[in-house]
């Protein structure tokens, strides 16, 4: 076969039904060229440009290296010189880039191209914008690796020009190892696995460290903050003024302090204020101190010095130092104890942190938020929390609510939870609340607030076999303990008496919603002029 009949329909085959592709009779995937562009953005965003070229350009040599020895079998070559000049060709039948081969401007050159419309340039550009470099590393990597193998010797392949440059298109030269002169010292380290190592060794301990200080900050984590964004329901009276607070204090460079019940969503509002506020691009990290053994938590909030303790390695700087610039959330301070409140309140009054085993003071630039599930001033008379401590925070105070005094919240926090987990679970149903299920959460005082709410919608829609969550697929102590509610029971002496209008609503309502929405229907079962039914509906306001 000549390079010239080379044809898409030559290499790629697939199994009948689907699931399988071979390219060159390896087996082979259709990859999103954006899905591939966020992989590369996420690489220079957590790793850093340096290590992210590395493992592009290593994982383009692979893949060309193994493209160049399925390749060699694959087809009845007339002159296998014609499949040392196949990696181009390739590059164009697989969508990576337009290949153009030029003549040679160097004899040194063993190879060169234009490249067009290279897919690595353009995302590249769409993600991160364009670069003062060269950016194709996945295509000059697969031009190195194939060729390599394909004439048996080192060959390294470079761009002097490239569309993410913005110039006007790619230009690719290959040479051998010893033909690149003083150059292949910068050439070989984007190839080189100790170079990469190395990179990615001191990487690998930063991203160790924050692993460490995630998993201590998601433990019994506020439910609006873990999973599902920052979502911030405020339907209610008392909450529309507590977000109307937080909107105005994130205007204010102040600490603050967030004040109620466990479960309510106070980590949420304190992420709303970060996100409102100058400091919206910085870090925000949530700490949850009363969770964590005093040790931890010194060193979580203010770091180490090596030897401090026994398990203290090396140095290592805590919770104030990463949070440059940006914001912390404390969650139950009240629950720290004494001595940490101390340190904290020293570090707080004094802007600078001393990490622990060592007196050297760092100024730092973080506000602090921090959420109170008790009474303060309560506290404080008991011995449980410093005032010292609380007078540094309170910049503003903002106090929520507890879940049964927002009842217009209700119902709103109930439908995103059954969105969101819908969506985690991959389940086709339930995607609503029917009328007597929306009566019963409405009227539940839950003492778990929103928390408990959301593991109610949780277990709801787990269990729930129909296309709507009903009272079966509640909680029965739940159920049980609904205020002013009618019970589904047979024994009539046990429902509460409702006004009859009360009990016409209901009936009503359960009609039109049997006969899934349709007015028409719902009046002809009712017996009554769908007039009448319409202005009923409109006096419910349903």
């Amino acid at each position: 076969m000549h390079l010239d009949e080379l044809r898409l329909r030559d290499l790629l085959e697939g199994l009948r039904g689907g699931g399988t592709l071979t390219f060159a009779g390896q087996r082979t995937l259709l990859l999103d060229a954006t899905a591939l562009g966020l992989l590369r953005a996420q690489l220079i965003e957590l790793l850093g440009g340096t290590a992210a070229r590395g493992i592009l350009t290593r994982f383009g040599y692979a893949h060309g290296w193994r493209t160049a020895e399925a390749m060699r079998d694959a087809l009845p070559w007339d002159d296998m010189r014609e499949w040392r000049r196949a990696g181009g060709v390739l590059h164009r039948l697989q969508g990576l880039v337009d290949y153009r081969p030029t003549k040679k401007t160097d004899a040194r050159n063993k190879a060169e191209a234009r490249w067009y419309r290279s897919y690595e340039a353009q995302q590249h550009k769409l993600h991160i914008g364009p670069s003062e470099e060269a950016v194709c590393w996945t295509l000059t990597g697969f031009a190195s690796g194939y060729m390599s193998f394909a004439f048996d010797d080192d060959i390294f392949c470079i761009e002097t020009r490239c569309e993410g440059k913005s110039d006007p298109f790619c230009h690719m030269i290959g040479r051998r190892r010893q033909d690149w002169g003083t150059q292949i010292e910068e050439i070989e380290r984007w190839y080189d696995k100790d170079s990469l190592d190395n990179a990615l060794g001191v990487l690998g301990e930063r991203l160790l460290a924050e692993e460490r200080r995630w998993v201590a900050r998601r433990r019994d984590q506020d439910v609006m903050v873990d999973g599902v964004g920052h979502e911030v329901i405020a339907q209610s009276a008392s909450m529309q003024k507590a977000v109307d607070l937080a909107l105005r204090i994130a205007l204010v460079d102040t600490h603050a302090v967030v004040t109620g019940e466990p479960g309510t969503g106070k980590s949420c509002l304190a992420r709303m204020i970060h996100e409102h506020s100058a400091r919206a691009n910085r870090p925000c990290l949530i700490v949850h101190g009363a969770s964590l053994p005093e040790q931890m938590i010194q060193t979580e909030l203010f770091g180490h010095a090596r030897g401090a303790y026994d398990l203290a390695l090396r140095d290592q700087g805590g919770v104030f130092e990463a949070a440059e610039g940006g914001t912390i959330v404390l969650t139950e301070i009240e629950g720290l104890s004494l001595e940490t409140q101390a340190l904290l309140a020293r570090t707080l009054r004094e802007s600078a942190v001393r990490r622990m085993g060592e007196s050297k003071q760092r100024s730092f630039d973080a506000r602090v938020i921090a959420t109170m599930a008790h009474d303060p001033e309560e506290w404080i008379r008991e011995g449980h929390l410093l005032r010292e401590l609380y007078d540094v925070l309170r910049g503003v105070e903002i106090p929520v609510a507890p879940l049964r005094e927002r009842q217009d919240d209700i119902l709103p926090l109930a439908r995103l939870h059954l969105a969101r987990y819908r969506t985690e679970f991959e389940l086709d149903g339930p995607d609503r609340i029917d009328r007597r299920a929306q009566r019963i959460l409405t009227n539940y005082a839950w003492p778990g607030n929103v928390r408990e709410l959301e593991n109610t919608i949780k277990r709801a829609v787990l269990l729930a076999e129909g296309e709507q969550i009903g009272v079966v697929d509640l909680n029965e102590d739940l159920v049980e303990h609904a205020v002013g509610v009618r019970k589904p029971t047979g024994d009539a002496s046990d429902r509460p008496i409702q006004p009859l209008e009360e009990v016409e609503r209901e009936h009503i309502l359960h009609v039109l919603e049997a006969v899934e929405g349709n007015r028409s229907e719902a009046a002809r079962r009712l017996e009554i002029a769908p007039a009448t039914l319409y202005r009923k509906l409109k006096k419910y306001g349903a």
